[in-house]
């Protein structure tokens, strides 16, 4: 985190601005997706832009997808340790997935909106969009 403390000639009260480094929880100001979807090729490669620069392009376009099996073999410390490290993954894509799918719905009118409010995935609502 970057820490600015800034003060102007034209008030005497200092403001702080507060920079963060991780950009992924933060939403773009995209144009809506419009109900009749005119707009749809310029909200298409606004989120696209988005997604990618999130690292969240893989996880709506499905090419990373969320690993489903714990695999781990033997006993003791290791055995823990990569079946920790499999929850962790498994818990980062699910934080991930939810982020993806919040970066494209939050810039939906109602009518497209209506079409994924209730898929579970931001690739189920990314192909259906797509359609």
């Amino acid at each position: 985190m970057l820490l600015l403390t800034l003060s102007t000639n034209i008030s005497t009260t200092p403001f702080i601005v507060i920079i963060t480094m991780k950009t992924s929880s933060h939403l773009y100001d995209i144009p809506i997706l419009e109900e009749n979807s005119t707009n749809f090729q310029m909200w298409k490669y606004q989120i696209c832009t988005v997604l990618d620069i999130c690292g969240l392009l893989n996880i709506a376009e499905e090419k990373e997808q969320r690993s489903s099996q714990i695999l781990v073999t033997g006993m003791g410390d290791d055995a823990a340790k990569a079946h920790a490290a499999q929850i962790e993954k498994i818990e980062d894509w699910d934080r991930r997935n939810k982020e993806a799918k919040a970066q494209i719905t939050l810039t939906l009118s109602d009518e497209p909106l209506s079409g994924v409010i209730h898929t579970v995935s931001a690739a189920n609502a990314w192909d259906k969009l797509n359609c």
